[in-house]
């Protein structure tokens, strides 16, 4: 989903928490948001595409942008 969907979600209440955790493609980092029943919600690019960043820092700081103060990290 994207940056607005996301954030949409956030301001309902409909997300309780985000992890940043590698990518399952490629190299890089991945910022994962959960519902309120679980289900994982990947940030995604305009097209669709799971976004990917270079560093668990940045990742975070998308997840604070969609309204996270508290982020998970999880390095497999």
């Amino acid at each position: 989903m994207d940056m607005s969907g996301l954030k949409q979600l956030y301001q309902n209440n409909e997300l309780i928490e985000a992890y940043v955790t590698p990518a399952t493609q490629g190299s890089g980092w991945i910022v994962d948001c959960r519902d309120t029943e679980g289900e994982g919600l990947i940030l995604t690019n305009a097209v669709g595409r799971e976004s990917c960043f270079s560093s668990p820092e940045m990742a975070t700081s998308q997840a604070n942008a969609i309204g996270f103060m508290d982020v998970t990290y999880i390095d497999i």
